[in-house]
């Protein structure tokens, strides 16, 4: 669905909960009180459904534009680690669980105490708290079930939620 679809389908369902039909009587009321009162008691209503559209916005478009960047270092510790295959999985884990995501980069971080090193995967995200939370412990789940010990510790997810 192109973003024009996606913004008349946006439209089409605020014009649904805006314009439906109200039986009026010669005052100018109706069943439920004057329409001004209508009206006021739909603004919450239709804030929530901006909020819900705004959010699946992404989700409704035909194409899934996500920025993908791997730094040289990541690719070189992935390599001498042996995860380059845990780096693609965690690529697609992240793709199927956060359905809004818009970039993901790739990079080498490094404790100065420990010297350990590790990967992080930095994902933009869109969404609310809680949603994101939500996505973020599926991701776990399943990356937990996946990878084994000593490497599911070399590749960690950082969320920026935006």
């Amino acid at each position: 669905m192109s973003q024009t679809l996606s913004d008349a389908f946006a439209r089409n369902l605020i014009a649904r909960e805006l314009y439906c039909r109200l039986p009026i009587d010669s005052e100018k009321k109706t069943i439920s009180g004057p329409i001004e009162e209508r009206i006021e008691n739909l603004k919450e209503p239709l804030a929530n459904l901006q909020n819900l559209i705004d959010t699946l916005r992404p989700q409704l478009s035909e194409e899934r534009r996500i920025e993908i960047n791997h730094t040289n270092e990541a690719i070189l510790f992935c390599a001498e680690h042996t995860l380059i295959k845990y780096l693609g999985l965690a690529e697609k884990l992240i793709k199927e669980n956060f359905p809004t995501v818009r970039k993901i980069s790739f990079s080498v971080e490094d404790d100065p105490e420990t010297f350990d090193k590790w990967v992080v995967a930095d994902i933009e995200v869109y969404g609310e708290i809680d949603q994101v939370i939500a996505w973020e412990d599926e991701f776990v789940k399943e990356w937990v079930a996946t990878v084994p010990y000593p490497e599911r510790n070399m590749i960690r997810l950082s969320c920026d939620i935006i």
